[in-house]
């Protein structure tokens, strides 16, 4: 079922103009409560996350579950993500205008899709302003002092042209991935404000390929381990972010076997509202399961992580124009004290995901308000900007 939306959805880009492109394709999701650590009966590998606060270096740290600013004091991430890149190496709206505006809602952190296809010399599609296009948007979130999470959102299936239209949510990461994130790892770690997501949707894989890698259909994949231990190898001090199973929709084994070497590592989930059980709900059917308007597997197979991990919800949304569906994820990240980032950042139809109106301006839409509202709560403010 995530598949087939996928397929058809990229189909679609990649025959219409791209920079107008507003519209994502994503996966199912499941409630969440507060449940005991998953039960797992693998032994838990060295894990070197900080349970003490580090002497003050300028950067990000995670400090058992929560994350410190380089001031030493605990901050919860919450923000938005922020499409385009990933589609074409130009994007669209990057410019220091739209940082503003996320800024003035409240957000400290923007996840920014991108693909390796376009800044990875040796692929069919490389673009030598791509890396700029980066440098630019990055001096921007860092101007006005919120994280910028560089996520590797596509692979290619190991193939410098890739495969179909090229590009997509392949089950797993390759070796043009690892390239591409130790390139990214290198050119911004002297960035303590640059994060990095590893892979953005891991999926159909088992979990020994999802840590180490291995054979999946016709290539082989990277592992989650190597991307992690790539980049470190880089001397990249920030943090770093890495989407669990299924999507990121299962997290249930890290509660007890979390990556070697995962100091500073952030736990992702990704939460929408596709199925209940065995059924798909219509998008024009609002989304309810178990009495609650979101997915189950949030309370199942994200929780556990929480109990011991840090975690949080890196992309959410819906194509519902119901203001109650983000509201509820919403509502359960903060009661699960987690940081949070919406899907998307865009001027467009509600049905394309869209935080903001199509007049251009900085109106939330439906499903953009109470992304809103919880973002002026937590900041305790009643207007744009605090003003």
């Amino acid at each position: 079922m995530k598949n087939v939306l996928r397929c058809v959805f990229l189909a679609a880009v990649f025959m219409v103009a791209l920079p107008t492109l507003t519209a994502r394709a994503a996966l199912p999701i499941r409630p969440l409560q507060m449940l005991k650590p998953s039960t797992t009966t693998t032994a838990a590998p060295p894990s070197t996350t900080s349970t003490t606060a580090p002497a003050s270096d300028g950067r990000f740290h995670v400090v058992g579950r929560n994350v410190v600013d380089p001031d030493g004091k605990t901050v919860v991430l919450r923000g938005v993500n922020k499409s385009g890149l990933e589609y074409t190496p130009y994007g669209y709206d990057n410019d220091f205008v739209t940082f503003q505006r996320m800024k003035s809602w409240g957000a400290n952190i923007v996840r920014l899709p991108l693909a390796d296809a376009f800044g990875t010399q040796g692929m069919c599609k490389y673009d030598k302003t791509y890396l700029p296009t980066i440098d630019r948007i990055v001096s921007y979130a860092e101007q006005l002092k919120m994280v910028i999470v560089l996520d590797d959102h596509f692979a290619t299936q190991g193939l410098p042209c890739g495969v179909g239209t090229w590009i997509g949510n392949q089950k797993a990461p390759d070796t043009y991935n690892l390239t591409f994130v130790k390139a990214l790892a290198t050119r911004y770690k002297n960035h303590p404000y640059v994060a990095i997501d590893l892979y953005n949707e891991p999926h159909d894989t088992n979990w020994d390929i999802w840590r180490n890698g291995g054979r999946v259909d016709n290539y082989t994949a990277v592992g989650m381990q190597q991307l992690l231990d790539g980049v470190r190898s880089t001397g990249f001090k920030n943090l770093l972010f890495a989407t669990g199973a299924q999507w990121g929709n299962d997290l249930r084994v890290l509660a007890n076997t979390p990556l070697r070497n995962d100091t500073d590592v952030i736990y992702g989930a990704h939460a929408y509202p596709y199925t209940c059980g065995a059924r798909t709900v219509p998008p024009n059917e609002p989304y309810m399961c178990e009495g609650k308007q979101y997915a189950p597997f949030l309370d199942t197979q994200v929780a556990p992580a929480i109990a011991t991990r840090p975690v949080m919800l890196t992309e959410f949304g819906t194509q519902r124009p119901i203001d109650g569906e983000n509201r509820a994820v919403l509502q359960w990240s903060e009661d699960h004290g987690i940081g949070w980032m919406a899907w998307l950042w865009c001027n467009g139809k509600m049905t394309d995901y869209c935080l903001l109106t199509p007049d251009g301006q900085n109106t939330p839409s439906d499903i953009g308000k109470p992304v809103q509202d919880f973002l002026f709560q937590a900041n305790g403010w009643t207007t744009l900007g605090g003003l």
